[in-house]
């Protein structure tokens, strides 16, 4: 993982702002277990959230992105997360997290974010979420 990070830092890519953005949320694919949103906050390579889960236990997740790497407007980031409980439904604590970034202005951009346990079993719980973000401080 190290190794990837330097790699994407070495051919250019600038690391995340340190300027703190919110983020709300809300699945997209519910897979007919009730609906689930997340609001959180983001400083850097960190975001921090609540994830509301309709019919099991809500969570509270750090989530810690190494991966980053920059296209114009749009920003993938890649890395893991872990929850006070569950999540998705049927899901574990620690899940790899995805987050694509499409910035519209400096402080407004629209977010998908995904959470998986990367299992190879069947069915692989997931969560895909998409909703808005913006930059409150620099």
């Amino acid at each position: 993982m190290l190794g990837a990070c330097f790699l994407f830092w070495c051919l250019g890519c600038n690391p995340p702002s340190d300027s703190i953005r919110l983020t709300a949320a809300q699945d997209v694919y519910r897979k007919g277990l009730g609906t689930n949103r997340l609001f959180q906050a983001d400083l850097g390579i960190v975001s921090a959230g609540w994830m509301r889960q309709e019919g099991i236990e809500d969570a509270l997740y750090i989530t810690i992105y190494p991966v980053h790497i920059e296209l114009g407007p749009l920003t993938i980031s890649g890395g893991g997360a872990a929850s006070s409980a569950p999540m998705p439904h049927r899901g574990t604590q620690f899940n790899w997290a995805a987050r694509a970034r499409f910035n519209f202005t400096p402080y407004l951009s629209l977010d998908y974010v995904h959470f998986s346990n990367s299992g190879a079993g069947k069915p692989n719980p997931s969560l895909d979420m998409v909703g808005i973000s913006v930059r409150v401080l620099r």
